[in-house]
């Protein structure tokens, strides 16, 4: 992240403000923390499948998000609700293989 950066910065005309840099880069860990913590509660209640689709709805709104971003908030949003999806999938995906009946043919 530390080229773009400097373009998104400029783009969004907050180049040299180094708080909302770092903002932009680490609120992508943020929001892969809390997805990662409330995968277990989720694939608890609605399953592994379930889970993993639902899953893809903050990564395709935050990638539309942080590709289309007109301001700051727009792309904090963005990397905050991919970072939510990426979060769920660390924890998820290895659960889900793992449990796979058979490893050769894994479906959605």
């Amino acid at each position: 992240m530390n080229g773009p950066i400097e373009s998104i910065a400029r783009e969004l005309r907050f180049e040299g403000n180094t708080f909302l840099e770092g903002l932009v880069v680490s609120i992508f860990i943020a929001g892969a923390f809390i997805g990662s913590l409330s995968c277990g509660s989720l694939t608890d209640n609605l399953g592994c499948r379930r889970t993993l689709q639902i899953d893809t709805i903050p990564l395709i709104i935050g990638a539309l998000l942080s590709a289309q971003a007109h301001s700051v908030d727009e792309i904090l949003w963005g990397r905050f609700l991919v970072g939510l999806g990426i979060g769920v999938n660390t924890v998820l995906v290895p659960i889900y293989i793992s449990e796979s009946p058979c490893l050769g043919i894994v479906s959605l």
